[in-house]
């Protein structure tokens, strides 16, 4: 894997983000949705990090480039645009949380 950003940026959002998709991989022992793994993933970032994942949910949602619910529940591989996936992911897996606690 190769990281790339400011040694801040690396220690508050990157690693935390990696490392989790490392917990997931070795807890669920099969691939997670991408919208679940990568939405998950984010909430871990530092919080500069999430408040531009909502920023560009909002933009992305206004403009026309949001993915549909049913498709982004269905894919399996990433999409050529891959920003909305993680904005919109990162905005489910925060609604889940909040309303089920984390460990839910």
């Amino acid at each position: 894997m190769t990281i790339q950003g400011s040694e801040e940026r690396i220690i508050d959002s990157v690693l935390p983000h990696e490392i989790t998709h490392t917990i997931f991989a070795s807890h669920f022992r099969r691939p997670l949705p991408r919208w679940a793994d990568e939405g998950a993933c984010t909430t871990v970032e530092h919080p500069v990090e999430r408040a531009r994942q909502h920023r560009m949910l909002i933009e992305f949602l206004t403009t026309g480039r949001g993915i549909a619910f049913p498709d982004m529940f269905a894919m399996r591989e990433y999409p050529a645009d891959v920003l909305p996936l993680y904005s919109q992911g990162y905005s489910l897996a925060r609604y889940l949380i909040e309303r089920g606690g984390r460990h839910t």
